[in-house]
């Protein structure tokens, strides 16, 4: 058996994947302790704008990635497809450098309280870099070429944690855009080398064109989606002080953290369940949806409510950062329903239905603006309590998102059928519990009371998730198709 784990190659990604997470995780704890809550608040403003900058790449990774998940089969095709990807990116770097430029040029203060300025032309060459890895990364998954995305996605937590050992505060912040920088330089240049496909120039103007239409719905919809979680986030920068967006940063780390170890596993299996989306009928797509939605949901839920349950004794080893465990609780809440959303997403792109994503995900977006500026502007929330605001957005986008998502499917449900479906009582009435608990901050140990209803209820799903397991460790093509 051990030799069956060893040479399964999803499983070696998985493993260099949870070993790069554990660094990044401590390296997030260890920069929280150098920079105290205050420069920790502007390394979280650093990290924001770079999250702004990848996700405003007009839908071009987007687009490429469901383009050659579906047409895997068409090696030509591809290549065209990248190359023309190439000369897109290459393009919106253009653009951001121009834009870029200006707002230096000009001395346009953002962030000015946080300094931001100081740091633009590191960020914007970092965001350059990230354009074309993304390209890359996407491409190297399709062909399950998965130790180049791992070196991608390893480096820079690598050489972050030498940082650690030698500077601190503002100096220290310098000193990671570098290490971002080497990082995504090195990345790339390996990329570059081992690419599966020809690179050359290859300027097709009806290959521009269809990822350009498909990308903009991908686009808006991916987007709007990930700035939901952005937008509160920047709002909460702007209205309270460095501090408390120095807390609020530390349990946004935290609780981000604690995602990405499923994260893992969806970026492997994207790809493989759009072809099967986009080459299955409906019963076997509504086979395939109902798997592996349990199995993730259930996954992604278990280690939320743990990870609330312990929070508290954890930050006990931070002091400095104690009033975060109610934001924690509640970031964390919000994200979990974020995990809901899986699979009808991938459905819906898979059967060319960006538009309809794309619209829902820039309304959500609307609603949560307008919700945290009604928050924090009129009813003075603290900054503990101002994600309520994305709580209720991404609610309202869960139900929206599952009713199309099982509509696809089965056109005859209803809309109640679908609440039931796609929020079930095994994790809405301990999720509820939760998040009561959360919001009024109940004594700690009173959260085992919804902890363990939730494993009662889940006891089949989780043992379920289990035998999924020992199959992804035994069999290699456990995520190839």
């Amino acid at each position: 058996m051990i030799k069956k784990i060893v040479r399964n190659p999803s499983v070696v990604y998985l493993l260099t994947r949870y070993i790069t997470y554990a660094i990044q995780f401590f390296n997030s704890i260890f920069i929280a302790v150098l920079l105290g809550p205050s420069y920790l608040a502007v390394w979280g403003v650093i990290l924001l704008v770079l999250q702004y900058f990848a996700q405003i790449n007009f839908g071009i990774p987007h687009s490429l990635n469901a383009i050659m998940s579906v047409n895997k089969a068409h090696s030509n095709y591809l290549k065209i497809v990248f190359n023309n990807s190439l000369i897109l990116v290459s393009a919106l770097c253009v653009v951001v450098l121009f834009l870029s430029a200006s707002i230096f040029f000009f001395d346009v203060n953002l962030w000015d309280k946080y300094n931001f300025s100081e740091y633009l032309p590191e960020v914007v060459l970092v965001a350059l870099l990230t354009y074309f890895n993304q390209i890359f990364s996407n491409l190297f998954r399709v062909f399950n070429r998965l130790f180049e995305v791992a070196v991608n996605q390893s480096l820079f937590p690598i050489t972050m944690l030498f940082c650690l050992f030698v500077w601190k505060g503002d100096s220290l912040i310098t000193y990671l855009l570098y290490a971002n920088i080497l990082s995504c330089s090195l990345s790339l240049l390996l990329f570059v080398v081992r690419c599966p496909i020809n690179l050359n120039f290859q300027f097709n103007v009806s290959i521009i064109r269809e990822i350009l239409l498909r990308g903009f719905f991908l686009f808006l919809y991916n987007s709007s989606f990930y700035l939901i979680m952005m937008s509160s986030r920047s709002i909460i920068s702007a209205f309270f002080s460095p501090v408390e967006f120095g807390y609020f940063t530390f349990a946004f780390t935290v609780a981000s953290a604690i995602m990405l170890m499923l994260e893992a596993i969806n970026f492997l299996v994207y790809p493989k369940i759009l072809n099967k989306f986009g080459n299955s009928s409906r019963e076997e797509s509504s086979k395939t949806i109902n798997s592996i939605r349990e199995i993730y949901i259930v996954s992604s839920y278990s280690l939320i409510f743990i990870a609330i349950f312990l929070f508290p004794a954890f930050v006990n080893f931070f002091p400095q950062y104690a009033d975060s465990i109610q934001t924690f609780r509640l970031i964390s809440l919000t994200l979990a329903l974020y995990t809901s959303c899986f699979g009808y997403s991938s459905l819906l792109i898979s059967k060319g239905k960006e538009r309809i994503l794309g619209l829902f995900a820039f309304l959500t977006l609307l609603i949560n603006v307008g919700l945290s500026l009604l928050l924090i502007t009129v009813f003075n929330t603290s900054f503990s309590t101002a994600i309520l605001s994305t709580s209720l957005a991404y609610l309202i986008y869960l139900v929206i998102l599952n009713y199309h998502g099982q509509k696809e499917l089965n056109p005859e449900i209803t809309f109640y059928d679908s609440l039931k479906f796609g929020f079930p009582y095994s994790i809405f009435i301990p999720y509820s519990l939760f998040f009561i608990m959360a919001i009024f901050s109940f004594i700690t140990y009173l959260y085992l009371i919804p902890l363990f209803l939730f494993l009662v209820l889940n006891m089949k799903s989780i043992y379920r998730i289990i035998k999924t397991g020992m199959s992804l460790l035994t069999n290699p093509n456990f995520f190839k198709f």
